[in-house]
């Protein structure tokens, strides 16, 4: 659903700390597995629609139309499996809160920031090397598919079924993908001499401001809106 990166990279998301954009993440993602009020989910929701507004991520109509697509397929199949209209709209709200809260953030801190931030914690060399690659793993994985669906378009082969086209056309390209980004990925880091134990000198910490504090209030009454109506919901 979302572009690589945006060209508006000074927004007030992109100046945040990286360390509160994967804080404000993990906590969007866990809040959502708790919350089974649909209006709460709902709060949490608008307030990454907040978020990608502010970041001025450039998504097109034909990626929306997409998500609506398939969120509509969820919720069709959801309201089907459910027992309740209100269950169902719990499970979709969760499924798009986890689509968006990691995505908005991890596309708005470059990974030189990330970088600078974990170097801050005093982490062990290779915890902070691997959270790297993590939070650039993903990005790197749907530019990879992106462009595999792309090239399936322009030769789709109709004499196959569609699970077979979907299957050869689509899993086992991003599954080679994403093995040979695992085996480039190190013998790259030993060609260039990479050493995750020496220290690094850097240009520019990243600091909290009052930017990243303002942000933390207005995450903490989201989080604390949500969870009132999740209690009332449940006290009635």
């Amino acid at each position: 659903m979302f572009p690589n990166r945006s060209r508006a990279s000074t927004s007030c998301i992109h100046s945040l700390h990286p360390l509160v954009k994967t804080g404000a993440g993990a906590a969007f993602s866990m809040l959502a597995l708790v919350l089974k009020n649909p209006i709460s989910l709902g709060i949490v929701l608008m307030f990454l629609l907040c978020v990608l507004k502010l970041a001025r991520l450039e998504l097109g109509a034909r990626r929306w139309l997409g998500f609506l697509a398939f969120v509509s397929v969820v919720s069709f199949f959801n309201s089907l499996a459910s027992d309740s209209t209100w269950s169902a709209a719990s499970y979709t709200l969760r499924l798009m809160v986890f689509m968006m809260a990691v995505p908005v953030f991890a596309l708005t801190t470059a990974p030189q920031d990330m970088v600078r931030a974990l170097s801050g914690l005093r982490l062990p060399p290779g915890v902070m090397v691997s959270l790297l690659l993590v939070w650039r793993f993903f990005p790197v994985v749907a530019g990879d598919a992106r462009e595999i669906l792309e090239a399936g378009l322009l030769r789709e082969d109709r004499g196959r079924g569609r699970v077979t086209r979907w299957y050869r056309g689509f899993v086992v390209p991003l599954t080679f993908c994403i093995v040979d980004y695992a085996d480039r990925l190190p013998l790259a880091l030993e060609l260039r001499g990479f050493d995750p134990c020496r220290t690094r000198t850097r240009f520019q910490a990243p600091r909290f401001g009052r930017s990243d504090l303002a942000f933390i209030t207005g995450s903490q009454g989201v989080v604390l809106l949500a969870v009132a109506f999740q209690w009332w919901g449940v006290s009635i």
